[in-house]
C-alpha cells in the first residue's frame, strides 16, 4: 500500500479497500474491509501524540461496532466519529465521551458512502440512490436550508472547503461536481472537474484540490478554479493504484489508500 512520506501509515491495512480522513489534530481514520472483511476503523498518529490501532472499531472490539463495508470516516469538532456502513446502509456514531458505538445512527441511506461535516452538519452520500443530502448532527432530522443533490451517478466522497462549496466525487460520471452548500446546495458546476473514475477527493491549505481514482495510477491536482495543475507523484514509493481514498495532514503531506 502506498503513500506519501509515511509508507508504515496503512500497513495494517494492506489489501483492504480503504478510504482516509484526517482530523485538524493530525489524527487519522481509514475504514476498510474487502469483500468477506474483516471490517476496520483504524486510527493513526503519524505526527506523534498516540499509539496506532488498527481496530479502533472492528465487529470485536469494545464498544463492537458490527461494521459492514466501512467506506468513509468523517470527525465532527468534538471528536466524535462517523462512519459510513456501506454495507449497512447506514451511517454509524463513535461518541467520543461516551466511548459508546451507535451503528444506525442514521438509516435508510443506500449504499451510504460520501462524508462531510461543517458545524454541526454533516453531508452524506448514497451511492445507490445518486444523491447527497445533508442532516442536523443534533436532530438527525434533515438540515434546514439545504436541498438534497439528485441525479448523481454513484457518488463516492464529498469534500468541503473553507468557503462553503461542497465538492461530490461523481464516480459514475467521471466528474467531480460543485456545489454551494453554504446556498442550500445549489449546483455551481455539476462539471467542474472532468476524471476517469473520480473516487479520493482532498484539498491543501493553498486551496489545491487532489482527485484520485480507482482504475488508474493517476492522482490529479486542480486549482480552486477546476484547472488542472499536473501532479508529478515523484516522492510516492511505487505507483498509486486503485485509489479510493485521500488525505493530507497539517503538515501538507498527501496520503492515498491503495487497495492494491
Amino acid at each position: 500500500m502506498n503513500t506519501q512520506k509515511l509508507t508504515l501509515l496503512f500497513i495494517a491495512l494492506v489489501g483492504m479497500f480503504a478510504s482516509s480522513t484526517a482530523t485538524a489534530a493530525g489524527t487519522f481514520y481509514t475504514g476498510s474491509g474487502n469483500a468477506t472483511g474483516p471490517y476496520l476503523v483504524g486510527q493513526y498518529f503519524p505526527g506523534g501524540g498516540g499509539t496506532s490501532n488498527p481496530t479502533f472499531l472492528s465487529n470485536t472490539s469494545t464498544p463492537s461496532s458490527n461494521l459492514l463495508k466501512p467506506y468513509e470516516v468523517a470527525v465532527d469538532a468534538a471528536g466524535n466519529v462517523y462512519v459510513a456502513d456501506f454495507g449497512h446502509n447506514q451511517i454509524g456514531k463513535y461518541d467520543a465521551l461516551t466511548h459508546l458505538y451507535t451503528q444506525n445512527f442514521l438509516s435508510s441511506i443506500t449504499g451510504a458512502w460520501g462524508l462531510a461535516i461543517s458545524g454541526n452538519t454533516i453531508y452524506v452520500g448514497s451511492y445507490g440512490s445518486g444523491t447527497v443530502a445533508a442532516y442536523d448532527l443534533t436532530t438527525k432530522a434533515a438540515a434546514a436550508g439545504f436541498t438534497t443533490i439528485t441525479g448523481l451517478t454513484n457518488p463516492t466522497n464529498l469534500l468541503l472547503d473553507g468557503s462553503g462549496n461542497l465538492y461530490v466525487a461523481n464516480y459514475g460520471a467521471d466528474l467531480v461536481a460543485k456545489y454551494s452548500a453554504a446556498a442550500g446546495g445549489t449546483a455551481t458546476d455539476a462539471s467542474f472537474i472532468s476524471f476517469h473514475h473520480a473516487s479520493g477527493l482532498a484539498m491543501d491549505a493553498a486551496g489545491n484540490i487532489y482527485v484520485s481514482s480507482d482504475l488508474t495510477t493517476t492522482i490529479g491536482k486542480y486549482t480552486i478554479a477546476g484547472v488542472s495543475a499536473g501532479f508529478n507523484p515523484s516522492y510516492i514509493t511505487g505507483t498509486p493504484q486503485n485509489v479510493y481514498g485521500l488525505a493530507i495532514d497539517t503538515a501538507g503531506y498527501l496520503y492515498d489508500t491503495d487497495y492494491n
